[in-house]
């Protein structure tokens, strides 16, 4: 008997509609692939990449520098780059602040949809984007 492929699968379950995230171009990807970031082509992946810093900057670093003293000034208590983990996953927290009962997260810059997603569901998540001012969030 031969081997089943593709459509004859019995786990087949064809592609989805998705969108690519630089230039916005519709494209059919694999249901398993929904929680990724889509792109296009690799030229659409390159110029997104080049958005990201492979370093922390030192405008990052002043971000999270004001985003934990704002909190410290609300009451809370402050811990910069703290690991949690979701489900199995570990992710980096720029700024982790607790009052009471209360845990807030703030994440400055680049955050992937999963990562937003999973934060979100247990703490109260401010996430502020580069190029945005912390005032301009609050």
């Amino acid at each position: 008997m031969p081997p089943m492929i593709g459509k004859e699968h019995p786990n087949y379950k064809g592609k989805i509609d998705v969108s690519c995230e630089t230039c916005g171009k519709p494209f059919l990807e694999y249901p398993y692939r929904k929680d990724r970031h889509h792109f296009c082509s690799v030229e659409c992946f390159r110029e997104w990449k080049e958005y990201i810093p492979n370093i922390e900057t030192q405008n990052h670093i002043d971000l999270k520098n004001k985003c934990g003293g704002f909190l410290e000034e609300l009451g809370y208590d402050v811990i910069q780059e703290k690991w949690v983990t979701i489900d199995g996953s570990h992710y980096k927290i720029d700024v982790y602040a607790t009052k009471g009962e209360q845990k807030m997260l703030v994440e400055c810059g680049y955050c992937t949809k999963k990562k937003k997603e999973a934060l979100t569901r247990f703490y109260d998540v401010i996430h502020v984007p580069y190029g945005k001012k912390l005032e301009e969030m609050m």
